[in-house]
């Protein structure tokens, strides 16, 4: 994938989120969620591999941007306080 002009290289899952991302500027837990999930894995497992996921979108974005700190941030939806939802951090 090519972004402002410099390749990153995204898996497909951080891909698809990313793109979200970009276009929605917000994406929800649940959402991440169904991209990652494996109907082979527990809930448990697939949690983690969503959080897995997001670190290591933040990762890349961070060598991306060249910043130090988490470009995917969570916060808590203020509908429903058991929901994250991951934004962008300009």
């Amino acid at each position: 994938m090519i972004f402002k002009g410099r390749t990153l290289n995204l898996e497909k899952n951080e891909r698809l989120i990313f793109e979200i991302l970009i276009e929605r500027r917000e994406i929800s837990g649940k959402k991440v969620l169904e991209i990652v999930y494996n109907d082979n894995l527990s809930v448990g497992h697939n949690e983690r591999n969503k959080l897995k996921t997001i670190d290591k979108l933040n990762d890349k974005l961070k060598v991306l941007f060249k910043k130090t700190d988490d470009v995917v941030l969570p916060k808590k939806n203020d509908l429903d306080k058991r929901e994250v939802i991951y934004f962008i951090n300009q």
